[in-house]
């Protein structure tokens, strides 16, 4: 839409957030021929009425207005659009020299320069004049539109209103919420109107678990640098970047456009992640090698050790199958016990790695499987060689020699 001229006003009514409203579902109001939306929480009620000016103008007005319990709501359109004709025509019966009925200059014949440009402080001030304390008084704008936020505490019954007094296109709209004693009070600095609800998302890494997310007006939440997603089925990426930037240098040509993949942004939160794991990947396989050597040689040494009764197996008629059964039955119970001790290990290390590097789990069935498995084979490899020269001892000249 092109800017001002067409823009609907979005108006969040300003005691909606306290902790009632939520538990029940608001409406979304819409009015063209006012031009603004609203969350109300009941289709509200339009009252045709006339709102005195600061100059006595009878300006037609409307108000939208709705009750939840003890609590109020209202916007108050007031059309300003006849104010030059009516305080014109007004001043034409002032009598003869009185400037002060007459106006004229930049406050205009009747003065309704002063009344239109005066709107929002005018209605500001007749709300301080109502029997209550004035809490809080604020600048603000809603969808670039500025104006006023007021807080009031009634002196009545302590209920408390909070106001917003804005105008655009000639149409003053003041927006009240009135709440009662007690009821959490709304930060206007914090309100915004959310615009789009989306799933969790990570928003800094992908190690990092997912988030709440929304979409506000970047008119109510201004950014120095935006971030705007394009989504492509296209292969030609530059072709594609030179029209965004035509587009941009179009609309403002002091704006720097810069362009990021997506496997880039993602890759680039991944890249220490995956130098790690490289570098864990080089000490597991290093890890496996000194343990392949180790088995070896504490098997070796220990079939070594006990060559005497090999060979006398051997002698009294074992078989060469079973004395080598018999070497890789002792690497089996090696392997058995050095694999539980080592899950046990993995697991809790496990816990630790997966609460600094994405998609890693301590408990992972299929790694802790495979774990197993090849440690099993490395475990059975190391043991067959001295289990072979075991089975192929020759009994005669190893008891000779002892």
């Amino acid at each position: 839409m092109p800017a001002m001229t067409s823009r609907v006003l979005s108006i969040l009514l300003l005691a909606s957030v306290s902790v009632p409203a939520f538990a029940q579902e608001w409406i979304e109001f819409a009015n063209r021929e006012d031009r603004f939306t609203c969350n109300f929480p009941t289709q509200p009620k339009v009252t045709q009425t006339t709102y005195k000016s600061e100059h006595g103008a009878d300006l037609p007005a409307r108000v939208y207005s709705a009750t939840q319990g003890q609590s109020r709501y209202s916007v108050t359109v007031v059309d300003f659009n006849s104010i030059e004709k009516i305080l014109t025509e007004k001043a034409k019966s002032c009598p003869a020299g009185a400037e002060p009925c007459i106006g004229g200059g930049a406050g205009g014949v009747g003065h309704w320069k002063s009344d239109l440009r005066g709107a929002i402080v005018y209605a500001t001030w007749q709300l301080m004049q109502r029997d209550a304390k004035v809490t809080s008084l604020v600048w603000n704008h809603m969808d670039l539109v500025e104006g006023h936020q007021l807080q009031l505490t009634n002196n009545a019954d302590k209920s408390r209103t909070f106001a917003g007094i804005y105008m655009h296109e000639n149409k003053l709209y003041v927006i009240e919420g009135t709440v009662p004693a007690g009821y959490p009070a709304p930060d206007p600095r914090n309100e915004v109107t959310v615009v789009g609800v989306v799933d969790d998302v990570r928003q800094k890494t992908v190690k990092d678990e997912a988030e709440p997310a929304f979409y506000a007006p970047l008119s109510q939440i201004p950014l120095r640098r935006q971030t705007v997603v394009v989504a492509t089925s296209g292969a030609d990426v530059a072709t594609l970047q030179s029209a965004i930037r035509q587009q941009v240098k179009e609309l403002d040509p002091q704006i720097a456009v810069e362009f990021t993949l997506v496997r880039d942004l993602v890759g680039s939160t991944l890249r220490r992640q995956q130098l790690g794991m490289t570098l864990m990947l080089i000490f597991g396989a290093s890890a496996i090698l000194l343990a392949a050597v180790g088995i070896y040689g504490v098997v070796a040494y220990a079939v070594s050790q006990r060559r005497g009764e090999m060979a006398t197996r051997l002698a009294l008629g074992a078989t060469p199958g079973s004395v080598f059964a018999l070497v890789m039955r002792q690497g089996a119970l090696l392997a058995l016990a050095g694999t539980g001790i080592g899950v046990l290990i993995a697991y809790l290390s496990g816990r630790i790695v997966a609460s600094q590097i994405y998609a890693i789990r301590a408990s992972d069935p299929l790694m802790l499987g495979a774990a197993i498995v090849l440690v099993a084979g490395i475990t059975a490899l190391a043991t067959m060689i001295p289990a072979w020269r075991a089975s192929r001892l020759a009994p005669s000249g190893v008891l000779h020699t002892d």
